[in-house]
């Protein structure tokens, strides 16, 4: 009697035993592929970050061209108004110098 429990016991520590080297495989075969997964998912990211990288640089880029040209009309309005000045002074020269005045 006790052989035959011990067989049994023995019979399914064996099959125990089969069924770890089994899930072992599994585990490694699980991690591997996960670990792949991984390895795509972090090219993707950074293929994201280095778009956010260059978009960011092309809005640095416009936002600086939009402050110059914005300081270059600002310098364009002074000079218009320092000839607009000029041209009255010289209209009215010329109104006196005709006698309009």
């Amino acid at each position: 009697m006790y052989e035959d429990a011990t067989s049994c016991i023995l019979a399914a520590l064996d099959r125990l035993e089969a069924g770890i080297g089994s899930f072992r495989d599994h585990l490694t075969t699980t991690r591997s592929d996960i670990m792949e997964r991984i390895a795509g998912l972090q090219k993707i990211v950074t293929a994201i970050q280095d778009d956010i990288a260059v978009n960011m640089g092309a809005v640095g880029a416009a936002r600086q061209a939009n402050d110059e040209t914005r300081v270059d009309l600002r310098q364009m309005r002074e000079q218009m108004s320092v000839m607009w000045r000029q041209l009255k002074a010289v209209q009215a020269r010329v109104d006196e110098i005709d006698g309009r005045r």
